[in-house]
């Protein structure tokens, strides 16, 4: 994957530090909203991975050079790649940018050949979806034994974290256990709730 240096980042912008589990590496965005996205980027299961700020392109519009860097440049578990612009569902409903995103769309098929697609970030600011999806991905990777999958797997109908752990006592499960099964999908629960030991959780099957 293409990769912009950091030293020709915008001088106006500072440039934001993530470290991404999922490249295993450190990623430079300009904007929390940005940031907010980046976390939803490394819980998608359909990206193999992504890099952000890849390249800087100048094209003509209206008879004047400008100049367009794409936020994220994606993989796809597929093999597909597509660029990504993150804006916020203000931003992004903000009508100058929508025409400008426009014609960028169709100037990205017709001579790149590359989509470019609008993400919009459910998690811009910090609000407890995004505070939740930060507190979690320190469980992403996170070893299960085979018991304790086993003992997450058995959650159907639902029930809260510190139920879980008292429904196990021969497993010992401990609470970061159930927070990683949160993280990796074998459990979920309301994203609109702080998780806590009296978050209610179900099995990822469980309607």
């Amino acid at each position: 994957m293409p990769i912009k240096h950091k030293d020709k980042y915008s001088r106006i912008k500072p440039a934001i530090e993530f470290y991404s589990k999922k490249n295993r590496g450190q990623m430079f965005c300009e904007s929390r909203t940005e940031v907010g996205a980046l976390y939803e980027l490394e819980f998608d299961t359909t990206i193999r991975r992504y890099q952000t700020q890849p390249d800087t392109f100048s094209y003509r519009r209206n008879g004047c050079k400008r100049r367009y860097t794409p936020d994220v440049l994606c993989e796809g578990t597929d093999g597909k790649f597509w660029f990504e612009e993150i804006k916020s569902w203000r931003g992004a409903n903000a009508p100058s940018f929508q025409n400008k995103h426009h014609f960028l769309t169709e100037l990205f098929n017709d001579v790149l050949g590359v989509p470019l697609k609008l993400r919009l970030s459910t998690a811009p600011y910090n609000c407890k979806w995004r505070g939740n999806l930060a507190f979690l991905y320190r469980y992403l990777g996170y070893p299960f034994c085979d018991t304790a999958y086993s003992a997450l797997g058995s959650v159907r109908e639902p029930i809260t974290v510190q139920s879980v752990l008292d429904r196990s006592p021969g497993v010992k499960l401990s609470l970061n256990t159930v927070y990683a099964g949160l993280a990796q999908g074998l459990l979920g629960f309301d994203d609109r709730q702080k998780i806590g030991p009296w978050t209610t959780v179900w099995g990822a099957d469980h309607a």
